[in-house]
């Protein structure tokens, strides 16, 4: 025990006098300097998960296609209103459809 004690004594120590100081902070833009991202990604499926984790078929019940779809589009936004104060903008756009043709739209269900 008294071994372990002076281990975790001398571990305390060698990070206690070995660490440095850091500093973090935000990234800003520089005034009339910007960033401007697109993003896009989607998705496809024909089956779903149910309640229980079981995998279910989307296509059942002779229904020819029953697949759901995903889309999503993200525009992202920085403008640099002074060196030290940067406005953000997140513009997401998402659809989710389901093949009946109902749309799910953000929010709803």
């Amino acid at each position: 025990m008294k071994k372990f004690l002076s281990l975790v004594l001398l571990a305390g120590l060698a990070t206690a006098l070995g660490s440095i100081t850091v500093h973090a902070g935000a990234w800003l833009q520089k005034k009339g300097g910007g960033y401007v991202k697109f993003s896009y990604a989607s998705f496809r499926s024909g089956t779903a998960f149910d309640q229980s984790g079981n995998t279910i078929d989307l296509n059942a019940g002779g229904v020819s296609s029953g697949d759901y779809t995903d889309l999503s589009f993200n525009t992202y936004l920085e403008y640099g209103l002074h060196d030290k104060l940067t406005a953000i903008a997140n513009v997401p756009i998402k659809q989710a459809i389901k093949a009946d043709d109902r749309t799910i739209g953000i929010g709803a269900t």
